[in-house]
């Protein structure tokens, strides 16, 4: 179940006009509410709309650009880092559809105490956070001696080369752009983490 807060901030008159959002969360909130209203109107004060996501672990998996079949987590343990609630539902979403167990933290001083107390398969770590930054959290975990060899993939809005090197002197491993689609989300990880036999 996704749960949108919404303000005065977010109006639209069609579901159509969420269609042509870019991202998962407005074509999900679209088709749920074409078939229930013609119109939907969301302003004023502060209102809640719950929406039940269809996500679940798909049983074929599309064959990657090289023509290889795509394959699952199989229980292997990501960390997601990220602040925007509604990033992270939909981030999450797509990794347990995955078969990825997820934990999650909001900023990166939360990082770095759940790396110190667990341990991760990967951690996908956005850039811009709260208290820490997502290049400072990777430097303090990558100090951490269970986690110096994690693969930390940078989630950024920022798709400029001097980010991507950014990212790489911190301790990140990789990196991947925001929006992404579960697709390229499922190649990394396996690019980081093999699929289990």
């Amino acid at each position: 179940m996704l749960t949108l807060l919404l303000t005065g901030f977010l109006t639209f008159t069609r579901p159509q006009d969420l269609r042509q959002e870019q991202g998962l969360a407005g074509q999900l909130i679209a088709n749920q509410l074409a078939p229930a209203t013609e119109y939907g109107v969301i302003n004023g004060k502060l209102d809640t709309l719950e929406i039940p996501l269809p996500f679940r672990p798909c049983s074929t998996q599309a064959p990657d650009r090289d023509g290889q079949p795509l394959t699952g987590g199989n229980g292997q343990a990501v960390l997601l880092v990220e602040d925007n609630p509604v990033k992270q539902t939909v981030t999450e979403a797509m990794l347990r559809s995955l078969g990825y167990p997820v934990s999650l933290a909001g900023d990166g001083q939360q990082a770095v105490q759940n790396c110190s107390r667990h341990d991760y398969a990967a951690i996908l770590m956005d850039c811009r956070l709260p208290l820490m930054d997502g290049y400072e959290a990777t430097r303090q975990i990558r100090q951490l001696q269970q986690c110096q060899q994690v693969p930390i993939i940078a989630l950024t809005a920022n798709a400029l080369q001097g980010d991507r090197e950014a990212c790489l002197e911190a301790g990140m491993n990789d990196y991947l752009a925001k929006p992404f689609k579960r697709a390229d989300l499922q190649r990394i990880l396996l690019r980081w983490l093999p699929a289990r036999p």
